[in-house]
């Protein structure tokens, strides 16, 4: 929450913050947790800017996504691509066992699916002044 805070902080008036996170739902997710990782835990985080930001000031979107591929190679290389983005590494064969396993298709091609979640934050006047006198209050009480 600390970079976000910091962004917001750099917007001017009116100004807009999108993040966009994904892989914490749907198939990329379960990749991710069958090699042990963990997902970033972004509707945690949503709730977090609603709390701080306001909920006037905070929009939440999502689109359900779609990687596709028409070989096992080229699945091989999406599903390696998520697995180093989550800082994990799988063998090549446990991998390939995987993907042949929950993502190919009854045509031979591959389909992994996931879901992208934006969080838009507005710096409105009002609340830039808000985190100010809240800064200053936290200040005045750790002295």
């Amino acid at each position: 929450m600390d970079v976000v805070n910091k962004a917001y902080l750099s917007l001017q008036n009116n100004g807009k913050l999108v993040i966009v996170l994904g892989g914490d739902e749907l198939q990329k997710s379960e990749l991710i947790k069958h090699f042990g990782g963990d997902t970033i835990q972004i509707d945690r985080l949503a709730r977090q800017c609603s709390d701080t930001f306001g909920n006037s000031c905070v929009s939440l979107f999502q689109s359900e996504e779609a990687f596709y591929a028409k070989t096992q190679e080229a699945m091989l290389h999406i599903a390696a691509f998520m697995l180093k983005d989550a800082n994990i590494t799988a063998r090549r064969d446990d991998l390939i066992h995987y993907i042949d396993g929950h993502f190919k298709r009854s045509d031979g091609q591959y389909e992994m699916t996931t879901k992208q979640k934006y969080i838009v934050i507005e710096k409105t006047e009002i609340k830039d002044m808000d985190i100010f006198n809240e800064a200053k209050v936290a200040t005045t009480q750790n002295k």
